[in-house]
């Protein structure tokens, strides 16, 4: 039970409606002094929703919000500043081409003689950063750190608003493992001093570890509310979905076999250059045969992005081959790739997998706009075919998207990642390029989703599976390798390694220490 003395915060009643339907419907909310809350759900909950409420960028249209037991107005995100209430979003709100000090020093509002003392403001940083295990280097430019560290500049920057309730919306949706133990690190020592987070995630083993309390919430409403000690992963994924989850994948029978004939993807030595020219892909190949998975593991930041986007003709290959179902497609354009049989689930679901200001049926037809089922005479657009497409898929794929001309961009995460899956999948692919295709995604979709690339398979399909969720990569290769430095490691079946060889290969070291 709550104690009323300690609540920091209370949201009664909240109710937000979008063209007439509830993306919050009554919700109540407590937060303790001191205590990490996890809003658990799945896409399109209303989890991010209630939080934008919260810090200033909607507004509610029913309900009331209390801070220390005062009923506040909150119009904007600089009311939830001045209340103390600060908001690191899952797409980070920082500006690319300043360095990480100028980035926090813009949200300090208190100055001296009309001035900033930068000296002070550092020293002040610096403090922040030893006392909550946080580490910055303060005068790199913010697009050149990698993404756990551009994560802590915007919980400094909360931190310089004196903010005493912190939410975290999805904070560990592109964090690797060793950032995210940091990051938990310096949640804790947040908790420690006092400060409340409420902690929205999709991920039932991070918030059995991190939280205190888990709300719950499905369709816009709360439904259930738990201390995180009395629960468990299955509880919580059945109280989450409202039915049992399946956690581990059942393969069926498989179409492929080592023979030459079967082979759909090959990739024979080839060498990619990433940033700045520097060479990122080194020797590398790799086969896939009809009806089979070949999943590769790393961290991040290993030539996973180099690799696919040389698969689907986005970056060029300097040297090797790339064939497509025994057709050679080095350094075709993307268009040709797609004509001849490849879907890609991009890194970048935004940026690079829809097109935010386009409606749904316009992100499909960004795929199909080559195919003649959705043309009518003198090249016009079917609007009526691709409408019908739309609405298999968002059923399909349960789509949760409030009304049919929305932008994809105005959609959550989760939904967003279920678009291009839906429309990649769709496509009816010879190879399927997929990088963290169940990012962002909650558990019955993840489940969902697996399901679906385990039916694509079964029709001859291949599939490239690239994940930082070693478990993923694990329960769906048929083979899979360790992508370290940009070379890739010789292709094992899953039960050939244990987790801590696989461990090794992934942290860069000699194949024979592994065996």
């Amino acid at each position: 039970m709550l104690n009323p003395a300690n609540t920091i915060l209370e949201m009664k009643g909240i109710s937000k409606f979008f063209d007439g339907k509830p993306a919050n419907d009554q919700i109540d909310l407590k937060v303790n002094e001191g205590e990490i809350v996890a809003l658990l759900g799945e896409n399109g909950a209303g989890k991010s929703t209630l939080m934008n409420i919260l810090f200033g960028l909607y507004q509610a249209d029913h309900g009331e919000i209390s801070i220390d037991g005062k009923v506040v107005s909150i119009n904007s995100p600089l009311d939830a500043i001045a209340l103390g209430i600060g908001m690191v979003h899952q797409h980070f709100m920082l500006i690319p081409a300043f360095d990480a000090y100028e980035n926090i020093a813009l949200s300090i509002s208190g100055k001296r003689n009309g001035l900033v003392n930068h000296q002070v403001i550092r020293e002040q940083i610096k403090k922040h950063s030893i006392q909550y295990n946080l580490s910055i280097v303060l005068d790199t430019i913010v697009q050149d750190l990698p993404v756990g560290l551009q994560q802590q500049v915007e919980i400094l920057k909360a931190l310089f608003g004196e903010c005493r309730i912190l939410v975290l919306d999805e904070p560990t949706g592109v964090l690797n493992e060793q950032e995210k133990i940091k990051l938990f690190s310096s949640l804790k020592e947040l908790k420690a001093a006092g400060l409340s987070i409420i902690f929205i995630s999709h991920k039932l083993d991070e918030v059995l570890d991190i939280s205190d309390r888990v709300v719950i919430l499905r369709k816009g409403k709360v439904v259930d509310s738990v201390t995180t000690n009395r629960t468990n992963k299955e509880d919580l994924a059945c109280r989450m979905v409202g039915r049992d989850v399946v956690f581990s994948v059942k393969k069926g029978p498989r179409l492929f076999d080592n023979k030459m004939k079967d082979r759909v993807l090959e990739i024979k030595n080839i060498e990619v250059h990433g940033k700045r020219n520097t060479q990122t892909i080194k020797d590398l190949s790799l086969t896939i045969h009809r009806g089979e998975l070949f999943g590769i593991a790393g961290v991040d930041g290993n030539g996973q992005s180099e690799l696919v986007e040389a698969l689907a003709g986005l970056r060029h290959v300097t040297k090797g081959k790339i064939f497509l179902n025994g057709n050679e497609i080095t350094n075709r354009s993307s268009r040709s790739i797609k004509q001849m049989g490849l879907a890609f689930v991009p890194e970048d679901r935004r940026s690079m997998g829809t097109i935010a200001s386009y409606s749904l049926d316009q992100n499909i037809f960004f795929r199909n706009s080559d195919s003649k089922t959705f043309r009518k005479h003198f090249g016009q657009i079917d609007k009526k075919k691709l409408h019908m497409l739309g609405d298999r898929l968002i059923k399909d794929y349960d789509i949760r998207i409030p009304h049919r001309d929305m932008l994809v961009g105005q959609l959550s995460g989760g939904n967003i990642q279920k678009v291009i899956l839906a429309r990649e999948i769709s496509s009816d692919p010879v190879v399927l390029v997929a990088m963290h295709p169940t990012r962002g995604l909650d558990v019955g979709a993840i489940e969902f989703i697996h399901t679906r690339l385990l039916e694509l398979l079964s029709s001859g399909a291949g599939i490239l599976l690239i994940s930082t969720e070693l478990d993923e990569i694990i329960s769906l290769s048929d083979q899979m390798a360790v992508i370290s430095n940009g070379k890739l490691s010789r292709p094992f079946r899953p039960d050939e390694l244990s987790l801590s060889q696989i461990g090794l290969l992934m942290g860069g070291s000699d194949e024979e220490a592994c065996r």
